[in-house]
């Protein structure tokens, strides 16, 4: 069997499982693959694969972004690229956090069918703290269903958080 492209994994596995997740009964929430830059950064800085966006609900304009993902198609990635993914992960939602006042922002990094959530909040003026909520495989075969009905409290858990 050929291995999945970032694309296709994103597309067919994650953004299912994050947008019922995280959006599917919130029409204002649109969770989407984005491999563009988010407004306000600068154009020098390496884009989110994954996003969600927050829209008005009178008028559907946009208002913030409150999750960013960045995806990897296979679990052999060096850790230099995974603390690199996650600095980044880290600055985009700094910035959230600083250009839409917002109290805290959801992150999150795919590794093959891995998934680790993280949190960034802003604690005190200049002091942001960043927690791991919780780490699981998502379901790529009817096999693995099984091992994710093992993690719903977590999933709950990430879910009552957004």
């Amino acid at each position: 069997m050929k291995p999945l492209s970032e694309a296709h994994r994103t597309s067919s596995y994650v953004h299912p499982f994050m947008h019922g997740l995280l959006s599917a009964k919130k029409p204002s929430k649109v969770a989407h693959c984005s491999n563009i830059v988010p407004e306000g950064f600068d154009d020098d800085v390496d884009q989110p694969d994954y996003k969600i966006d927050v829209y008005a609900s009178s008028g559907y304009r946009f208002s913030y972004t409150n999750a960013y993902a960045e995806v990897k198609k296979s679990s052999h990635v060096s850790v230099a690229l995974l603390a690199k993914d996650f600095y980044q992960l880290c600055v985009f939602s700094k910035e959230a956090i600083d250009q839409y006042n917002l109290r805290n922002v959801l992150f999150f990094q795919f590794t093959a069918s891995s998934v680790t959530f993280f949190t960034m909040q802003l604690k005190f003026p200049s002091l942001y703290t960043i927690t791991e909520l919780a780490r699981l495989r998502i379901p790529t075969k009817k096999c693995d269903l099984l091992d994710l009905m093992g993690h719903m409290d977590n999933l709950l858990f990430v879910a009552s958080l957004y």
